[in-house]
């Protein structure tokens, strides 16, 4: 049970974190939007006592998923600006469907180098953090 929680909390980020960089992305055309959105993560990441060894492979984890999301938002940017200006929930949903598992794969990867306790550190703050990773109050 307490996986299918972690897992839950990883999908809730990446929605939560996420969309709204995409959908600011596509407001400027795919430039890489939303400053400061999901900078909690690596506060968060930062409180782990992560070695050097884990450092090192989670930035180049997250570094390749930044890249990835800005591949995603110019490539998709159109589509998503359209569903935003719309107010259409479920087609920014389905847009964003595929960006969705890649960051939840992302999640995933990072997750396989923590030891259980940083595990259990990361799922405690994540789920202090509600919508666009402001902290909850």
């Amino acid at each position: 049970m307490k996986l299918s929680v972690i897992k839950m909390l990883a999908l809730g980020f990446a929605l939560t974190v996420t969309a709204p960089w995409i959908a600011s992305a596509a407001d400027e055309g795919g430039k890489g939007g939303g400053r400061g959105r999901g900078e909690w993560l690596q506060g968060a990441l930062d409180k782990l006592n992560l070695n050097d060894d884990q450092k090192a492979k989670i930035k180049d984890i997250m570094d390749k998923a930044a890249a990835d999301r800005q591949a995603f938002a110019k490539e998709h940017a159109d589509e998503l600006k359209a569903a935003k200006e719309s107010g259409d929930r479920d087609k920014m949903r389905a847009v964003f469907a595929p960006m969705r598992e890649k960051m939840k794969a992302t999640m995933e990867q990072i997750k396989a180098l923590l030891t259980d306790e940083q595990k259990q550190k990361l799922a405690e703050s994540m789920s202090a953090h509600g919508e666009h990773g402001k902290k909850k109050e």
